[in-house]
């Protein structure tokens, strides 16, 4: 669990330690993890290694709602995400998504001068504003 050596830590550098919360997670793991969460709280959406999905996991849902009942702070998913459809299908229950698997795949397939491009495209496609 959360030491207080590590939150005394980073509180002293304006650090917010985000937990990490899973479907395996048990009540009282979110309990504590929300109590001392600061910034956001992120969702990891299944089991396993991260990597694109089809859809995300049933237990995601679950996670999500324990984790609302026991915080206010905005909450992220991510592990699994990928296209446009999960992203919407996501927008009433998260606060933000993760694409993280996907998006390194995209400029690891793109040659130097289009990366910025590919991205840009990419984040656009998943309905992510551009900046």
């Amino acid at each position: 669990m959360l030491t207080a050596p590590i939150l005394e830590a980073c509180s002293r550098h304006d650090i917010a330690l985000i937990p990490l919360l899973a479907p395996t997670s048990t009540d009282e793991r979110i309990k504590e993890a929300c109590a001392s969460a600061r910034g956001f709280i992120y969702c990891v959406s299944l089991l396993g290694v991260t990597g694109a999905r089809v859809d995300p996991s049933p237990e995601a849902a679950i996670l999500v709602q324990k984790v609302r009942h026991n915080t206010s702070l905005p909450l992220a998913l991510g592990f699994g995400i990928s296209r446009k459809e999960q992203v919407d299908a996501l927008a009433n229950s998260v606060d933000a998504v993760v694409v993280g698997s996907a998006l390194v795949d995209v400029i690891a397939n793109a040659s130097p001068d289009e990366r910025i491009s590919k991205v840009k495209a990419f984040m656009q496609g998943l309905g992510a504003t551009s900046q």
